[in-house]
């Protein structure tokens, strides 16, 4: 197997679904770099790629299956955490990216959260609210 996807492995944070289900996208992603980057791995598309939907599978896999990666959802989360939206990083996906201040502000924030085994009270995304695509199945 891949030497690089070995030690992305090995750096994965073990985190419950209860604690990260609820923390946007964009913060999910800038704190995948935020761990990439404290065991120096580049700060490549597919590094934050593979890091991100290892560390929050139920956030970023394709909806009805589980065990693959959501592609779009993980390129729009990093595409929104660049400077035109949220500046939590900068760069591009040919040459690799940077935590900005406020990306690694945002980042110890979910560290912390995840440490505290933070999980807010009150607003949670339900299974049926989760679905992103259409059932054609039933008739119009």
């Amino acid at each position: 197997m891949n030497q690089l996807l070995e030690n992305i492995k090995k750096i994965v944070p073990k985190v419950d679904e209860k604690v990260y289900k609820n923390i946007d996208l964009n913060s999910l992603i800038v704190y995948s770099a935020y761990v990439l980057d404290k065991n120096n791995i580049p700060l490549t598309f597919e590094n934050i790629y593979v890091m991100s939907y290892f560390a929050f599978p139920k956030r970023f896999c394709l909806v009805g299956f589980e065990d693959f990666p959501d592609g779009a959802r993980i390129n729009r989360a990093i595409l929104q955490s660049l400077p035109k939206y949220q500046n939590l990083l900068i760069g591009k996906a040919t040459k690799g990216y940077k935590i900005t201040t406020l990306g690694l502000s945002r980042a110890q924030e979910v560290e912390k959260k995840i440490k505290l085994g933070y999980a807010p009270k009150g607003h949670t995304i339900s299974e049926k609210s989760s679905v992103r695509t259409l059932d054609y199945s039933e008739k119009i």
